[in-house]
């Protein structure tokens, strides 16, 4: 997820900003800060096909870091039609 300006977390840390989940379910993974801005969500494992739903909130803008600056919560959905060929080859 891309912010147009840096964001920082309203806790100490980003592990709680971006929740994945398919069909109602969570799906283990971790999120990182890659650059300013950028929150970078890493699976746990490969994803199976579906279609994901993406939370990303807990996050507030660090250009007005007030009472005021937290951000809406960003929904968005994401298929996984197949695993990448090649993965988890012998």
């Amino acid at each position: 997820m891309t912010f147009e300006r840096n964001v920082q977390p309203q806790a100490a840390d980003f592990s709680n900003s971006v929740v994945v989940r398919l069909g109602g379910s969570p799906v283990a993974g971790s999120v990182a800060e890659t650059s300013d801005g950028v929150l970078t969500w890493t699976p746990g494992a490969a994803l199976a096909a579906g279609t994901y739903d993406v939370t990303v909130y807990n996050v507030r803008s660090e250009w007005a870091m007030t009472a005021h600056s937290r951000l809406t919560p960003s929904r968005i959905r994401h298929s996984v039609t197949s695993e990448p060929s090649g993965r988890n080859q012998p």
